[in-house]
């Protein structure tokens, strides 16, 4: 599949020159090896498009914001991590073209080359198709985060107050306390000083912040107390297989307005690039090398997540038997899981997402919000396995599947690196004898009441 193709989709767009795909893909790594053109030029013009499409997007839609508030709003949208978390779940960094050196260093993962192609290709959008067509792409990109700004702050005027007053309206709405703020530091000559105040609620640390002015200061120290207030909170579903995860997660995500990332789907498609590929799954060399050079993209879609490997579309072909069962062989490795390790991280490290795998809560995100073991009896898993096995035309047998599942676990948990565990702090819930639907409810009841604590003071 073409370079052209692959962006079309992973970005909604067609070019129609390559020589800008070309150029917007070259870093100046790459570039100058090369004797060619870099995408420096082209990531000035995205990132200027950028900012003029979000600043349009958001003047439109909060036509009572401050400059202020427009400001924040629109970092919110386009800050460099939001463009690096997308770039890396569609697979950008895999058709970006780097030096040996920075190839060497996993220049490809890098957030902040993965922010520059992202512009480079909002530019040469611009050069192809002009501002509109920018806003358009940057609203289907970024739409969940314009729709999240609407429910920040009930009601909408107050969305526009400075962070001092709104951390104030806070403590006095939850706490009916007044926040303190206590100059700790002041560094530099008199001509050029930095001011670090802190600030808190009846001893309890929320926020620092330091800038040249006291005013500054004393406002970031807020802005940092809002942020830990009101973060989106990372959640790790983990459990066996037919334990319900992927379901329960994604239930959970849309119920909460999250993103949800199926982690499974990452190591089937790399056990179905290996068996396309003559890669034995016992080879942890090959393998580990398949997983590093994997062009994989997860496309949010109306069902869930389109899984794309090379531009194909491999989200069903990788729900076979066969197939989960090379997920469980191919996990078993250091070199897979390193290679996946930071892309996972990545895609969770903001906030905002449901995860659901086998070792997201003990390795992935071991500092996530929620923990959730999913468990089932092993009669109830392979029921459900067989059902669904059944809806799609198998004719395998239960007494089969069953077996299947009880060697996928022994397999998962027997493991070297990275074994299927609950985390010590994970909340372990059976779904043997729970509805999909009751299962939903409890996980965000528990994700709720994390939101919910965050009002109250130790």
């Amino acid at each position: 599949m073409s370079v052209v193709e692959q962006l079309r989709l992973a970005l909604g767009y067609e070019f129609q020159r390559p020589d800008l795909v070309a150029e917007a893909l070259s870093h100046s790594s790459w570039a100058h090896e090369q004797g060619l053109r870099s995408n420096e030029r082209l990531e000035f013009l995205g990132d200027s498009m950028l900012n003029a499409a979000a600043t349009a997007l958001i003047w439109d839609r909060f036509p009572s914001a401050s400059e202020g508030s427009l400001t924040r709003l629109r970092a919110k949208i386009v800050s460099g991590s939001s463009l690096s978390t997308f770039a890396a779940a569609r697979g950008i960094g895999d058709l970006l073209q780097v030096g040996k050196g920075e190839e060497r260093q996993g220049g490809r993962a890098r957030p902040r080359l993965l922010e520059d192609v992202m512009e480079a290709l909002i530019g040469a959008i611009y050069l192809e198709a002009g501002f509109d067509e920018v806003r358009a792409r940057i609203t289907d990109w970024f739409g969940d985060k314009l729709s999240a700004l609407d429910d920040e702050v009930e009601p909408q005027a107050e969305r526009w107050k400075d962070p001092v007053t709104r951390l104030q309206e806070y403590a006095q709405a939850h706490w009916k306390l007044l926040p303190d703020y206590e100059e700790v530091e002041r560094a530099g000559p008199a001509h050029q000083p930095c001011y670090g105040y802190q600030v808190s609620v009846r001893g309890h640390l929320l926020g620092e912040g330091r800038a040249p002015r006291k005013k500054v200061a004393r406002r970031r120290a807020a802005e940092e107390a809002l942020e830990r207030l009101q973060r989106p909170l990372s959640i790790a579903v983990d459990g066996p297989a037919s334990s319900g995860k992927g379901t329960v997660a994604r239930g959970v995500a849309a119920a909460l307005g999250y993103a949800w990332i199926d982690t499974g789907a990452m190591y089937r498609s790399v056990a179905l690039v290996a068996r396309r590929h003559g890669i034995a799954w016992d080879d942890p060399v090959r393998l580990g090398r398949a997983a590093q050079g994997l062009h994989l993209q997860l496309i949010p879609d109306a069902a869930g997540l389109r899984i794309l490997v090379d531009g194909e579309d491999v989200t069903e072909a990788i729900r076979t038997p066969e197939i989960g069962k090379g997920a469980s062989e191919v996990s078993r490795f250091g070199a897979v899981r390193d290679a996946l390790l930071a892309l996972q991280r990545r895609l969770g490290e903001q906030g905002g997402v449901v995860m659901d795998g086998r070792d997201i809560g003990t390795v992935v995100l071991p500092d996530a919000d929620l923990k959730i073991y999913l468990d089932a009896s092993l009669e109830a898993r392979a029921t459900r396995r067989h059902a669904e096995q059944l809806a799609k035309g198998a004719q395998q047998h239960l007494d089969e599947v069953r077996e299947a599942i009880a060697a996928r676990d022994a397999q998962d948990m027997g493991r070297e690196v990275a074994p299927l565990r609950a985390a010590e702090d994970a909340v372990v819930l059976d779904t043997t004898d729970l509805t999909v639907e009751q299962a939903i409810h409890r996980v965000h009841e528990l994700a709720l009441s994390i939101l919910d604590k965050r009002t109250l003071l130790p």
